[in-house]
């Protein structure tokens, strides 16, 4: 699936704020958990994880019926 919407993705990716991308390298890219993302930025998990669902549902968006087949 990311071979297909790469390009499409990095797109999406880039239209988030700088704040959003950073969430999303430390989430996806390192691969950290929500705790040590929170415990680094000085934030609440539990806003992290609102923060992530938050994003993906933007990505979800900007990407649209390409992530439905």
């Amino acid at each position: 699936a990311r071979e297909r919407l790469g390009p499409r993705l990095d797109d999406c990716l880039g239209r988030l704020s700088t704040a959003a991308r950073m969430l999303v390298d430390l989430r996806y890219d390192q691969e950290l958990p929500v705790q040590e993302i929170a415990q680094r930025l000085g934030r609440s998990p539990s806003a992290i994880s609102v923060a992530l669902f938050r994003i993906r549902d933007q990505l979800r968006d900007c990407l649209g019926p390409e992530i439905a087949g």
